[in-house]
């Protein structure tokens, strides 16, 4: 079960990271010789204001989710699992052509796409059991609540002492 649960939570953090693609395909104007600002502009316009432009597979994200937002969630993910980008994403380094951070290729990503589903949804069950604070100021449930900076969360041992084993041959100090 707790090989199960870590597995997840990988997969989860991966899924997150992978989330975000460096690579930019170019405006649709480009190839009929437009001007590359006035076709990104009217492309950004058409999809809404501050649509990302370039990120491709996002599942779990919203898909007009902020570059800016997007980012510092990674970033977020990176710090909670002590893990680097390449944890979830075929990247090879900025400027690689090899980089591809919308593929699915790494088992990580998904498993990190579930862990954020599933954050997702046990904080909307804290929010709606919690009545009695402002939803603002209830406590959420993070991937460094578990994580703590590794990728794979060590599981909390019981805080009671175990129970001394029994002396051998069962009969205690009686000769």
């Amino acid at each position: 079960m707790t090989r199960v649960v870590k597995g997840a939570a990988i997969i989860a953090a991966i899924v997150l990271s992978t989330a975000v693609t460096s690579t930019q395909e170019p405006p649709a104007g480009a190839a009929r010789g437009q001007a590359q600002g006035q076709s990104q502009g009217q492309e950004q316009g058409a999809r809404g204001r501050g649509a990302p432009q370039g990120f491709t597979n996002l599942q779990v994200f919203p898909k007009d989710v902020m570059p800016q937002q997007l980012i510092q969630t990674m970033q977020a993910f990176n710090t909670a699992l002590g893990v680097m980008c390449d944890h979830c994403h075929m990247d090879f380094g900025r400027g690689n052509p090899m980089t591809d951070m919308a593929s699915d290729m790494k088992p990580q990503k998904s498993i990190a796409r579930a862990m954020m589903r599933m954050t997702q949804g046990v904080n909307q069950q804290i929010q709606g059991a919690v009545t009695q604070k402002p939803q603002d100021q209830v406590t959420r449930v993070q991937c460094a609540t578990c994580h703590r900076g590794q990728a794979l969360p060590q599981v909390a041992t019981s805080a009671a002492p175990a129970a001394p084993a029994p002396p051998a041959g069962g009969r205690g100090n009686n000769p």
